[in-house]
């Protein structure tokens, strides 16, 4: 499928006074005070309004595990850089790798637009892409846990099973409720004293006047002994043999992030969330052409080039997470003793992005199919310093 953001302007959802901004020295806590999702990212602006990358709460809260009082900065990321030309599959996989639900869309150095998983779902809808996306559509196994179960200890499930929801059932096993990793997260925090009312604070955030009083200042699962039914709620549920394109658009028509299917007792036996729907549109991508170009000026033997050549594939691939790369050039060459032999072989490596951004990365070694490994993390490295600052 070669559709690109270009086609589906419509569905993009334009950057306005509302759109969640913060700066780089506001606190965690005031940035994502507005979000509505955990997965939902907030842009970030310098003193000029100008957009300079995005924060998470996933990443941040969740998975770095930062505390509310952290700085923007120490969590911000630079945003990939998705064009008006970057293929809609394309944007699936970039969701999938930085666990976000919205991307800016940049036009030169300027992003007036966002795109985001809800855009994404209408287009499926109104384009009638569900029948091709369900065929590879990936039912979970749901966690499940009983009604009378403690918070803290499903806070625990979650944490092992790395769930982001889980289902509660009565002592028969019937459907009773759902909770998400974004219901049960605020009780597992203190408030501080000067967080126990509303207030705007004294940030000077855009959003500032009004952000809501979420702000916590650490961890406490003493306060989580009550039952999980106590805050679950009604989940979107159907019956387990409906048509797969039935369950699909009966996801997207709803304000539900997933679709729990039941069998006769209303027993959950599998589910179907947002995410499964992403990542089955990343099945639809057309094989991607990387342009990779060795220098063998080593004259190393020709299957050890083809060995080389797979093994930069693979780190294309695992850099595509982060940004579009455009190509990759690596030169290898060989330092000889007086007697003519190799003793050491040099291997540069070039990889620009379709970003305009480039990384660089060498080694020095004996032996260069073994350690490839250290060029692949000294890559990874830099790509890490370059995307992730």
């Amino acid at each position: 499928m070669d559709i690109k953001i270009r086609d589906i302007k419509n569905y993009l959802e334009p950057i306005t006074k509302k759109t969640p901004t913060c700066y780089p020295e506001d606190s965690l806590d005031r940035a994502l005070s507005r979000t509505t999702s955990s997965h939902e990212s907030v842009l970030v602006l310098d003193e000029n309004k100008n957009m300079i990358g995005i924060v998470s709460p996933y990443l941040a809260l969740f998975k770095s595990r930062l505390p509310f009082t952290a700085q923007v900065k120490s969590a911000m990321i630079k945003p990939p850089n998705i064009t008006p030309n970057t293929l809609l599959t394309k944007v699936a996989e970039l969701m999938l790798a930085h666990r976000t639900i919205s991307f800016p869309i940049f036009e030169g150095e300027n992003a007036n637009y966002l795109i985001t998983a809800d855009g994404i779902m209408k287009f499926i809808l109104d384009s009638d892409l569900i029948g091709v996306i369900g065929k590879y559509i990936k039912i979970q196994k749901p966690v499940i846990v009983q009604t009378t179960t403690t918070a803290k200890k499903v806070y625990q499930i979650m944490k092992n099973e790395n769930a982001s929801r889980v289902l509660l059932v009565n002592k028969y096993g019937t459907l009773k409720g759902i909770v998400t990793r974004k219901d049960i997260f605020p009780y597992l925090t203190k408030p501080t004293t000067k967080q126990r009312v509303k207030t705007g604070g004294t940030s000077k955030s855009p959003n500032a006047r009004n952000a809501k009083s979420s702000m916590f200042s650490f961890e406490l699962t003493g306060r989580l002994e009550f039952p999980i039914s106590a805050i679950a709620k009604s989940p979107l549920h159907i019956h387990e043999k409906e048509p797969i394109e039935k369950i699909i658009e009966r996801l997207l028509t709803s304000d539900y992030k997933s679709i729990v299917l039941t069998d006769e007792q209303e027993k959950p036996t599998g589910i179907i969330s947002i995410r499964n729907v992403i990542e089955a549109l990343t099945q639809l991508k057309p094989e991607e052409v990387i342009k990779i170009d060795i220098r063998n000026q080593a004259e190393i033997p020709e299957q050890d080039i083809d060995f080389i050549f797979n093994k930069l594939q693979a780190i294309a691939k695992s850099l595509n997470k982060m940004n579009s790369v455009k190509d990759i050039f690596l030169r290898i060459v060989k330092d000889r003793n007086a007697a003519g032999r190799a003793q050491f072989f040099e291997m540069s490596c070039s990889i620009r992005f379709f970003s305009g951004d480039e990384i660089f990365a060498k080694i020095t070694t004996r032996n260069y199919k073994r350690d490839l490994t250290q060029l692949k993390e000294k890559i990874r490295k830099e790509a890490e310093k370059k995307f992730k600052k």
